[in-house]
Protein backbone atom coordinates (compact mmCIF):
# COMPACT_ATOMS: atom_id res chain seq x y z
CA UNK A 1 0.00 0.00 0.00
CA UNK A 2 1.37 3.48 -0.82
CA UNK A 3 2.63 5.81 1.91
CA UNK A 4 1.32 9.37 2.09
CA UNK A 5 2.12 12.40 4.22
CA UNK A 6 1.52 16.15 4.41
CA UNK A 7 4.82 16.87 2.69
CA UNK A 8 7.78 14.67 1.84
CA UNK A 9 9.68 15.68 5.00
CA UNK A 10 6.82 15.09 7.43
CA UNK A 11 7.34 12.35 10.02
CA UNK A 12 3.60 11.73 10.00
CA UNK A 13 3.17 9.05 7.35
CA UNK A 14 0.16 6.84 6.72
CA UNK A 15 -0.42 3.86 4.48
CA UNK A 16 -3.66 4.20 2.54
CA UNK A 17 -4.89 3.33 -0.91
CA UNK A 18 -4.47 5.78 -3.76
CA UNK A 19 -8.27 5.97 -4.02
CA UNK A 20 -8.62 7.04 -0.37
CA UNK A 21 -5.82 9.61 -0.69
CA UNK A 22 -7.53 11.02 -3.80
CA UNK A 23 -10.89 11.23 -1.99
CA UNK A 24 -9.24 12.94 1.02
CA UNK A 25 -7.60 15.45 -1.31
CA UNK A 26 -10.84 16.07 -3.25
CA UNK A 27 -12.65 16.90 0.00
CA UNK A 28 -9.78 19.18 1.07
CA UNK A 29 -9.95 21.01 -2.27
CA UNK A 30 -13.74 21.32 -1.96
CA UNK A 31 -13.25 22.86 1.50
CA UNK A 32 -10.79 25.44 0.15
CA UNK A 33 -13.09 26.14 -2.81
CA UNK A 34 -15.98 26.82 -0.40
CA UNK A 35 -13.83 29.24 1.59
CA UNK A 36 -12.71 31.01 -1.60
CA UNK A 37 -16.29 31.35 -2.81
CA UNK A 38 -17.22 33.12 0.42
CA UNK A 39 -14.12 35.35 0.29
CA UNK A 40 -14.84 36.27 -3.34
CA UNK A 41 -18.35 37.27 -2.26
CA UNK A 42 -16.86 39.51 0.42
CA UNK A 43 -17.78 37.21 3.30
CA UNK A 44 -14.70 35.89 5.09
CA UNK A 45 -15.30 32.53 6.72
CA UNK A 46 -14.51 31.81 10.38
CA UNK A 47 -14.02 28.23 11.67
CA UNK A 48 -16.92 28.66 14.11
CA UNK A 49 -19.34 29.29 11.23
CA UNK A 50 -21.03 26.69 9.01
CA UNK A 51 -19.74 26.27 5.48
CA UNK A 52 -21.29 24.55 2.47
CA UNK A 53 -18.84 22.06 0.94
CA UNK A 54 -19.70 20.53 -2.42
CA UNK A 55 -18.48 16.92 -2.39
CA UNK A 56 -19.79 13.39 -2.55
CA UNK A 57 -20.92 11.51 0.54
CA UNK A 58 -18.21 8.95 -0.19
CA UNK A 59 -15.47 11.61 -0.22
CA UNK A 60 -16.82 12.99 3.08
CA UNK A 61 -16.89 9.51 4.63
CA UNK A 62 -13.32 8.78 3.50
CA UNK A 63 -12.11 12.22 4.65
CA UNK A 64 -13.51 11.52 8.13
CA UNK A 65 -12.10 7.99 8.15
CA UNK A 66 -8.60 9.13 7.14
CA UNK A 67 -8.84 12.09 9.53
CA UNK A 68 -9.49 9.71 12.43
CA UNK A 69 -6.38 7.70 11.53
CA UNK A 70 -4.31 10.88 11.29
CA UNK A 71 -5.59 12.16 14.65
CA UNK A 72 -4.80 8.82 16.28
CA UNK A 73 -1.27 8.88 14.86
CA UNK A 74 -0.74 12.47 16.05
CA UNK A 75 -1.88 11.55 19.56
CA UNK A 76 0.88 8.92 19.76
CA UNK A 77 3.70 11.33 18.89
CA UNK A 78 5.44 13.32 21.63
CA UNK A 79 5.40 16.64 19.82
CA UNK A 80 7.74 18.29 22.32
CA UNK A 81 10.46 15.83 21.29
CA UNK A 82 9.36 15.40 17.68
CA UNK A 83 7.32 18.27 16.25
CA UNK A 84 5.12 17.35 13.31
CA UNK A 85 5.88 19.39 10.23
CA UNK A 86 2.87 20.03 8.03
CA UNK A 87 4.22 21.24 4.69
CA UNK A 88 1.08 20.71 2.66
CA UNK A 89 -2.68 20.61 3.20
CA UNK A 90 -2.99 17.73 0.79
CA UNK A 91 -1.72 14.19 1.13
CA UNK A 92 1.30 13.62 -1.07
CA UNK A 93 2.63 10.24 -2.09
CA UNK A 94 6.07 9.48 -0.65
Amino acid sequence: MPVYSFGKNSILKIEITEEKAAAYNRWTQAFFDAQKKLRDAGTPWEPTEPIYIVCTEEDMRIYNEVGAVINEAISKIDQEKTPIEIEDDFLVKN
